[in-house]
């Protein structure tokens, strides 16, 4: 949740400046490479704490505060750059989004050495080879051309199917903090299962009790 967050609040400048594209094309374009490494910085590090413990809501709190902040900052940060010095523009541009591919294909290598993988982690590879493509185009695109726009097309369907796996999980579990892998899930099934048994013997045994009283 905090990679989309994330993108979205940092790519919001993209849009709001659509107007001035065409008399500052350079603040115009570079929001678009830094969302994208911003959310692909977080996707790796929601990937690599995946099956630690999470912290409780409460503690979470105050952490999100300060990364909306640190996103804000960002925004600004580009805004007087993008003002104060042009033609640093096209080069920051290019380091951004190859910062951006070099993290996704990172993940997308992780995800595919890991030996199970739960439906939730497929969709997560999907999107993530998805937010690689869309990188790698914009790359080689040129704005407002056909390319450019299938960039954000790509893009776009693997935002819309990561976040469809999120709120497919938020479905099963109740609760985006507890979207468990699938060693986990199991793991729980087994003790609920144990659990269940062990209160079926203790019925069967007080029956047991009960017809000897009876008797």
């Amino acid at each position: 949740m905090l990679a989309f967050e994330g993108e979205t609040m940092v790519y919001a400048p993209h849009g709001i400046l659509t107007r001035l594209s065409h008399d500052h094309m350079a603040l115009f374009l570079i929001y678009g490479p830094m969302s994208r490494l911003v959310m692909a910085a977080l996707l790796m590090v929601g990937l690599l704490q995946y099956d630690k413990p999470r912290a409780g809501s409460r503690a979470a709190q105050p952490l999100l505060w300060r990364w909306i902040l640190i996103f804000l900052i960002i925004d600004a940060a580009l805004g007087w750059a993008a003002w104060s010095h042009p033609a640093w523009m096209p080069h920051l541009r290019l380091v951004l989004e190859f910062g951006a591919l070099a993290i996704t294909l990172a993940a997308v290598v992780m995800l595919l050495l890991r030996p199970k993988r739960s439906p939730l982690m497929q969709l997560y590879t999907f999107s993530l080879i998805a937010f690689a493509t869309a990188s790698g185009t914009f790359l080689l695109a040129h704005p407002w051309t056909h390319l450019w726009w299938y960039a954000h097309v790509v893009f776009a369907a693997g935002f819309l199917l990561l976040s469809y796996g999120v709120l497919q999980a938020f479905h099963s579990t109740g609760a985006f903090s507890d979207v468990f892998s699938q060693q986990q899930m199991m793991e729980r099934l087994r003790e609920e299962k144990q659990r269940t048994e062990e209160m079926n013997l203790q019925l069967h045994e007080a029956n047991e009790m009960l017809e000897v009283l009876a008797t």
